[in-house]
């Protein structure tokens, strides 16, 4: 329900994986979205659901998920 930039993904990935190297920025590609939000008001209406974990969070844990999982391969 949080809007959140790409550059702030970025930042919140690369701190939790112990990355120190800057985003790189490139000119847009055609058609690419300058913006992108989610409502989830009908999910939340439909379904009763809303958003528990907070996106540092959920990255964390999605993180830690494909360590996990790689590292078992």
């Amino acid at each position: 329900g949080v809007e959140t930039s790409v550059n702030k993904v970025y930042e919140i990935v690369a701190e939790l994986a112990g990355v120190r190297t800057k985003a790189k920025h490139a000119p847009s590609r055609m058609g690419e979205m300058a913006r992108s939000s989610l409502d989830v008001s009908k999910a939340q209406a439909v379904l009763g659901w809303r958003p528990r974990v907070p996106i540092a969070d959920g990255l964390g844990k999605t993180l830690r998920y494909f360590r996990e999982t790689v590292h078992r391969r």
